[in-house]
């Protein structure tokens, strides 16, 4: 369905045919978007001058997070290509933005308000048919700024010295304004562990580090993400902490992974990586903790997630393989919301005793406004060892000024006794409420012995309101829920998990 005929702004589930090209394959690319296009220019104009190799075309719909498609209404104007020689015209149209209203016409927007800052994906209307079209949320623009202006400075002498991006002979962006470089995702012996390049010192996105190698059977810690530039810009992501190995007697723990960079004054904190694996023929094994998250930007914006504990692999049916913690989230600046705790590393061997890693805290909420990040999830227990359990549930992140304190994480499913869930985090100093408790892991019965318990729910973290215990999870003998979080109201206390031979107590009333 053409934009140009379209009469009204609706949601509709579209065919797949509606999104595929009928004589060239979908392609993707990012485009720079904003609620404020009119700082540069119209979401089309971008496009059709050939942004990463896009043609020019009509955005006819758009595709937010969570499925819905937003098709456009009738366009409020037509203009000629600059490329005439495509064969199309442009249209700004009048973009189908959400709000607490519903749905209605808005200003030339490409991103519709509420997204969330995940990805919307777009129909571009081309000659040949329908071109999927990537947009990223505004936390990106100054990265995309940077980006084109440390392209064009790079190319001139002297110039380069203050708006150049990154390379891998000189990752840091130049002296003012440039990206900073990413590192390709490498998980060969041989990579370095190299941290990222950081942005320029106004503006620009920080670089991607490097995963770890291995050296003498010792990973290498994982690269640093870079830091952005100070007005704008997103963190780099930390890279994968490398993989250990040993088959001496004796304990190994795993490398950690890289921390992500931080944000400028808007943009969002870059992940963590995750924690390296480990594998001892000689002892018990730990994984490498996760990187923590880089903080959001000082004035705004998200903060990253610490990355995912690293697994442990162990040959010995009387040692003891544990998953590595889970990375801590980065704490928000002013305003924003903390980055979500890492997950807890797995158990991946099928012998011996397993525990699944722990997750990560959340981080915290913004100092003026803004929730705590969620803690993150235990780790899984596949071992056959009645010792065994799954990993508990990160601690939810605290909200410091008006907001949410986070959920706690789930606890790890287990053969035996699942993990307990996280407690959730404190509601904010001027306002919010607790977070609730992560739920308790789920425990299967076992073949060589019988089901676990299930593990308890979360406590709910103290604030405006008290959270919610988290519910016990469920197993031959089912788990106790948490209790409620101190609070005015208190929260509820937790449902006990459901048992073949008994369920859970109910969590106590805060």
């Amino acid at each position: 369905m053409s934009a140009l005929a379209a009469a009204s702004t609706f949601a509709m589930d579209l065919p797949d045919s509606f999104w595929a090209a009928p004589s060239a394959q979908p392609s993707a690319s990012s485009v720079p978007a904003s609620p404020q296009w009119t700082l540069l220019a119209t979401p089309n104009s971008l496009i059709s001058t050939g942004v990463k190799g896009q043609q020019t075309g009509v955005v006819t719909a758009v595709k937010v997070p969570g499925g819905t498609v937003l098709q456009f209404s009738q366009p409020s104007h037509i203009s000629d290509p600059p490329d005439a020689a495509a064969g199309a015209r442009l249209s700004t149209l009048g973009a189908a933005r959400r709000t607490n209203a519903g749905m209605r016409n808005g200003a030339a927007t490409f991103a519709p308000t509420g997204g969330g800052g995940g990805e919307v994906t777009a129909v571009l209307a081309t000659p040949d048919g329908a071109t999927l079209v990537t947009a990223p949320s505004l936390a990106d623009l100054p990265g995309q700024i940077a980006g084109v202006l440390g392209d064009i400075g790079g190319n001139i002498p002297v110039v380069s010295i203050f708006i150049r991006n990154g390379d891998e002979a000189n990752p840091n962006a130049g002296l003012l304004i440039g990206n900073g470089y990413s590192y390709a995702v490498d998980e060969s012996p041989t990579a370095l562990g190299r941290n990222g390049g950081n942005g320029g010192f106004l503006l620009g996105d920080g670089g991607d580090g490097e995963g770890g190698g291995t050296v003498g059977g010792t990973g290498i810690v994982g690269g640093r993400g870079g830091n952005a530039g100070l007005l704008g810009g997103n963190g780099g992501g930390g890279g994968e902490g490398g993989f250990t190995f040993a088959s001496s007697p004796g304990d190994l723990k795993g490398i950690e992974g890289g921390a992500g960079g931080n944000a400028g004054m808007l943009g969002a904190g870059g992940a963590g990586g995750r924690g390296g694996y480990v594998s001892n023929t000689g002892g018990n094994a730990t994984g490498g903790t996760g990187g923590q998250g880089g903080g959001g930007g000082w004035l705004s914006g998200q903060a990253g997630n610490g990355g995912k504990g690293g697994g442990a692999i162990i040959s010995d049916d009387t040692d003891t393989a544990t998953g590595g913690q889970g990375g801590k989230g980065g704490d928000a600046g002013l305003s924003g919301t903390g980055g979500r705790g890492g997950a807890g590393g797995d158990y991946v061997f099928s012998g011996g005793i397993s525990i699944g890693g722990q997750g990560g805290e959340g981080g915290r909420g913004g100092v003026l406004t803004g929730a705590g990040g969620g803690g993150g999830n235990g780790g899984s227990s596949t071992g056959d060892d009645t010792a065994s359990r799954g990993g508990t549930g990160g601690r939810g992140g605290d909200a410091r000024g008006h907001g949410s304190g986070g959920g706690g994480g789930n606890g790890g499913q287990a053969d035996y006794r699942g993990g307990d869930g996280g407690d959730g985090g404190a509601g904010g100093i001027t306002g919010g409420d607790g977070g609730q408790g992560g739920l308790g892991g789920n425990s299967a019965t076992s073949t060589s012995g019988g089901g676990g318990k299930g593990g308890n729910g979360g406590r709910g973290g103290t604030g405006g309101r008290g959270g919610n215990g988290g519910k016990g999870g469920s197993g031959t003998h089912g788990g106790n829920g948490g209790n409620g979080g101190a609070g005015d109201p208190g929260g509820s206390g937790g449902e006990g998990g459901a048992g073949t031979q008994g369920g859970g107590a109910h969590g106590e009333n805060g």
